[in-house]
């Protein structure tokens, strides 16, 4: 399992290893001006006796090689340059190490300075210990960004050894124990400031590189990264406090360096006995908390009525719940750590690893359905979800399985298909009485309007008052009886896919002008006041005139049929940027809000129309199938008490069913 880095500590991290460099080259260039400048004490550098030009040549350079690769990704050419410094240094320390092993080598330090050093002890220029951080850090910082895993682990345990190397010399300092400074006897000590110097050196490759290595655990956001950062801190800054402590009560009180050895001891057992004991509590909270974590994940898995499992990839079972056991028939103790082959049949078997080998294959998830015949005898149907599931080292172990039983679901949706297969034949058969009776009642309507219209005329003999009203009636229930036909035929041929438009060029404002004229008696009839709101100049448009005109009456109509006496009604026709727009505004009775989207469904009546029982419910729907035919659209805008205005709006240019026939008549 991969561990996150937080931010905010990788920063803290990254701004360390800048301060740790300009600290080391810091002192290094100090060292070199002292050395240049023939100082002979220098306070905060203990004297030049003990550190050395070649160390501060070393920190220079190995302080450098750090800089140059403080962050990722590094450049090649600083990379370059930071492998060459690390060289220099190894070069420099292999001639120290040849120094001390071969007798009679020239001393580094006295080859590059003539003058010569002076020294009490034996010459040698370099401590052995501190010739040890110097490869360890330079060795390191060759291997820092290494392409193979095993040399990156390898560079941070190089920095780490530095790192142990550098605290002893530290700590011998602060308790005045040579024993500490010094390989052996007759040879120099590591300085107090080498010391330091390696620390910084060490610590700073370590957090270079916070993502991977030591340093990926202490800037974590897990429970192991916030035990680290509140014991490390403690751990390494106690025994440091302790020695100053101890110096301290040597010089105030006069104790023997043993008695600040013995502080060290006593105050490391207290505080490491304490931090136990705190990170012991912390741990129980953590393991209780960890247990009830499990327990919930248990409980909920287990009830679940879904089939969850879990498949390592020979195809064991390393987990099931009862459900996927009541499916099979099976507990679950003696699924776990079989394999499909002995729970399902052969077939079986084969396809739910062929399934499983798709998704350890790509690493992604599958979804599908599967049917499948169960050791209790049944066909069942699956709804499954697989996933790739990972170990906590992110290495890909397995798949999870998911599997809802959607049998029943499924016998449900076969007989909806049924269901609605018969509708549909039942629909057809509606259709197509509606279309054949409409056919039929065409003719003797049609028989029936003649013959009110010669009686009308008196050629069958004069009228009385009274026989003029009733031919008058039957002619006008004639009319609305053909209007119906005329809506169910249209219905049916919208079905039928057979709806046609036969357009022809005609002038569009005067066609509004006669159909308002021709319903002026009408709404003279039921007290309204009905007027039209076109310009006198001619609106020339391609488009089915009968069709346009039967939607001109249909709203009209509408409008008269919803607008109690006194009311007005005005239709207006204008063009704008989209193309030509007919308005029918009324002072009505209006429509809710809610009953708006139901006004253009087939059959459809609000509770006005139906009261009133006025038409079919057919008119706004074959209105509205009728404009669309023509590309355009149709709408309405209304209010309670406050009237409606429906419209509909027409695109320049001819409609796509009249191109190929009036193009041909062009």
């Amino acid at each position: 399992m991969s561990v996150r880095c937080k931010p905010r500590y990788v920063r803290v991290l990254r701004a360390f290893v800048s301060t740790a460099c300009v600290l080391t080259i810091g002192l290094g260039v100090l060292i070199a001006i002292s050395w240049l400048l023939g100082v002979e004490g220098m306070p905060f550098l203990s004297a030049p006796r003990v550190l050395h030009p070649l160390i501060s040549a070393g920190l220079i350079l190995l302080g450098g090689a750090l800089w140059l690769q403080r962050t990722e990704p590094v450049d090649a050419r600083a990379l370059r340059w930071a492998h060459g410094f690390a060289l220099a240094v190894v070069v420099m320390m292999v001639a120290v190490v040849l120094e001390l092993l071969v007798e009679g080598a020239p001393n580094p330090d006295q080859v590059l300075f003539p003058r010569g050093l002076d020294l009490p002890l034996r010459l040698h220029s370099v401590a052995p210990n501190s010739v040890a951080n110097f490869l360890l850090v330079a060795f390191s910082l060759l291997l820092l960004n290494a392409r193979k895993l095993a040399l990156q682990r390898l560079a941070q345990a190089l920095a780490l050894s530095a790192c142990i190397v550098a605290f002893l010399p530290l700590l011998g300092h602060l308790f005045r124990n040579a024993a500490f400074t010094r390989v052996m006897g007759d040879y120099l000590p590591m300085s107090l400031y080498s010391a330091i110097s390696f620390l910084l050196l060490g610590t700073g490759v370590l957090a270079s590189r916070p993502a991977r290595g030591f340093m990926r655990v202490l800037c974590s956001d897990g429970l192991g990264g916030r035990m680290l950062r509140s014991l490390l801190p403690v751990l390494l800054l106690a025994p440091i406090a302790l020695g100053l402590l101890g110096v301290w009560s040597q010089r105030v009180w006069g104790l023997e360096p043993v008695s600040g050895i013995g502080l060290l001891v006593t105050g490391m057992v207290m505080i490491s006995a304490s931090m136990l004991w705190w990170n012991s509590g912390v741990l129980d909270r953590v393991e209780a908390a960890l247990l009830d974590s499990e327990e919930k994940r248990r409980n909920l898995i287990d009830a679940s009525p879904d089939l969850i499992m879990i498949r390592d990839r020979e195809g064991k079972y390393l987990l099931a719940n009862p459900a996927f056991g009541r499916m099979v028939g099976r507990p679950v103790g003696e699924i776990l750590g079989r394999r499909d082959g002995e729970i399902f049949d052969a077939e079986t078997a084969r396809r739910i690893q062929a399934q499983d080998q798709e998704v350890l294959s790509s690493e992604a998830p599958l979804s599908y359905e599967i049917a499948i015949h169960t050791p209790r005898g049944d066909d069942r149907i699956f709804d499954s979800s697989k996933y790739p599931y990972y170990s906590s080292d992110g290495e890909l172990i397995g798949v999870m399985v998911i599997s809802r039983d959607v049998t029943e679901r499924h016998h449900l949706e076969a007989k909806l298909r049924e269901q609605y297969e018969k509708l549909k034949e039942l629909d057809k058969l509606k259709g197509d009485f509606v279309n054949a009776v409409s056919h039929d009642l065409r003719t003797p309507l049609t028989s029936i309007l003649g013959y009110a219209e010669f009686l009308e005329d008196g050629l069958g003999g004069s009228l009385t008052e009274q026989q003029r009203a009733f031919v008058a009636q039957i002619a006008k229930s004639s009319e609305r009886l053909e209007g119906m036909v005329n809506d169910l035929l249209d219905v049916a041929r919208l079905d039928a896919g057979t709806f046609r438009l036969h357009c022809e060029e005609v002038d569009l404002a005067e066609r509004v002008r006669e159909m308002v004229e021709s319903l002026r008696p009408q709404a003279t009839d039921r007290r309204l006041t009905l007027q039209a709101a076109v310009s006198g100049s001619a609106l020339r448009m391609v488009l089915d005139p009968q069709r346009i005109d039967r939607v001109l009456a249909n709203l009209i109509g509408n409008a008269m049929k919803f607008t109690p006496e006194g009311g007005r009604i005005e239709v207006r026709l204008r063009e704008d940027a989209d193309g030509v727009l007919c308005e029918v505004e009324d002072t009505g009775i209006g429509i809710a809000a809610e009953d708006i989207p139901k006004l253009f469904q087939r059959f459809t009546q609000l509770a006005a129309g139906a009261r009133m029982k006025a038409g079919t419910g057919l008119g706004l729907s074959i209105s509205k199938a009728q404009v669309e035919a023509h590309g355009g659209t149709v709408g309405v805008r209304s209010e309670p008490g406050k009237g409606s205005t429906f419209w509909f709006r027409l695109p320049r240019g001819v409609p796509e069913q009249c191109r190929v026939d009036f193009s041909a008549a062009a």
